[in-house]
């Protein structure tokens, strides 16, 4: 006979029931899904701490160990921490101090000032090609637009017109800058507009 509460709220029926069905279907791992989900739980958890301890850093999680990538890079297994009360306790006392990188304020102003610089220029002189190209290229005439198209869709007798056509093609396009010259499978030459 069993003693009161030794096997927790399991009769000796269920446990001699258990221990058969693990000898029938020995492949079968018994309360295993249920220590992988708690496991994952726990990491979860882990992660959240670390991430609200050391906010500034990334944080992920490898096998057992916990990677903290910061100023400084600190590892932690999780057998260093436990949950206690539904949340994630460090048995080792306090969490290690991650040490704060210390820039100099003037130089991290002057950068600042030097990159809005750039980022103004950059921006006018996009604008300007902007402009640029759109007054280079003007727009055709809609009957001799339509005439190109169905030239276009018949194919060309040889490259060099497809070529031709191309570039006179590109003059009135405003979204492409290129193009590609193909053969079709009935020996016509056709063009294919497009972004380099």
């Amino acid at each position: 006979m069993e003693k009161a509460g030794e096997l927790g709220n399991f009769t000796s029926k269920d446990i001699v029931s258990t221990l058969k069905y693990k000898m029938e279907n020995p492949e079968v791992e018994i309360g295993k899904d249920y220590d992988d989900e708690k496991s994952e739980i726990l990491r979860y958890n882990i992660i959240t701490f670390l991430k609200r301890a050391y906010p500034e850093s990334d944080v992920s999680n490898i096998e057992l160990n916990f990677y903290v990538y910061g100023s400084e890079d600190l590892v932690f297994h999780i057998s260093d921490f436990e949950e206690v009360d539904g949340k994630v306790v460090y048995k080792n006392g306090n969490l290690p101090v991650m040490k704060k990188e210390e820039k100099d304020k003037s130089d991290g102003k002057e950068q600042e000032e030097s990159s809005e610089d750039k980022k103004e220029d950059n921006i006018e002189n996009k604008e300007e090609k902007e402009s640029k190209d759109k007054e280079e290229k003007k727009e055709i005439d809609p009957a001799e637009k339509q005439e190109n198209l169905e030239k276009a869709q018949d194919g060309y007798e040889n490259k060099e017109k497809a070529e031709i056509a191309a570039k006179k093609a590109l003059e009135s396009d405003f979204a492409n800058n290129d193009y590609d010259i193909i053969q079709g499978p009935n020996g016509r030459w056709f063009y294919n507009l497009k972004v380099s």
